[in-house]
């Protein structure tokens, strides 16, 4: 089956390629709110560029995480259901997050609940599962996937290890506009 997308100008990766499910997913104001929360939370006020969002940083993990697994696809040791599994984790995997991020996450730990915590509920038990479910997506593994909690390692290494899409992003992106 072909998959309709469209494509994301990106100052990072050039070109950001989106497919119709995902961009249910994008549209969605849950996940539209990522384009209020600063990536790097005040350091704007030191580094003026420093304008990128939890937005950006999201579809950049998304299409990281999607190169890696082409290439592990291309290797045999991945298969191609797993590389949507990836992009999927990748673009959730800081939907939790609030503003002035890292200073919300103090308050809200306060209450035993961590930006990881709220992005699972919001994935889970809002209309971004619903939209993960109703085009075929197991959202619980999506979730397990983008948090690390996922029984096939592998995945989870590539969203949130020690060398993930997750830290490439942000370093690349960080970088660039600091």
């Amino acid at each position: 089956m072909k998959k309709n997308y469209s494509d994301i100008v990106d100052p990072i990766h050039d070109f950001i390629r989106v497919y119709d499910h995902e961009i249910k997913i994008i549209d969605n104001p849950i996940f539209q709110r990522l384009r209020r929360i600063r990536q790097l939370s005040g350091a704007h006020l030191t580094y003026p560029a420093a304008q990128h969002t939890r937005f950006e940083h999201s579809l950049g993990v998304m299409h990281i995480a999607s190169q890696a697994g082409k290439a592990l696809n291309e290797k045999g040791i991945l298969k191609s259901d797993d590389i949507d599994l990836l992009r999927l984790a990748g673009l959730l995997h800081d939907i939790g997050h609030g503003p002035f991020s890292h200073l919300f996450e103090e308050v809200i730990q306060q209450k035993k609940f961590s930006h990881e915590d709220f992005g699972k509920e919001i994935i889970l038990k809002s209309e971004i599962g619903d939209i993960l479910s109703k085009n075929g997506y197991d959202k619980k593994l999506v979730t397990k996937i983008a948090f690390g909690d996922s029984k096939l390692q592998y995945m989870n290494e590539i969203i949130s290890g020690a060398l993930s899409a997750d830290m490439m992003d942000y370093l690349l992106r960080d970088g660039y506009f600091t």
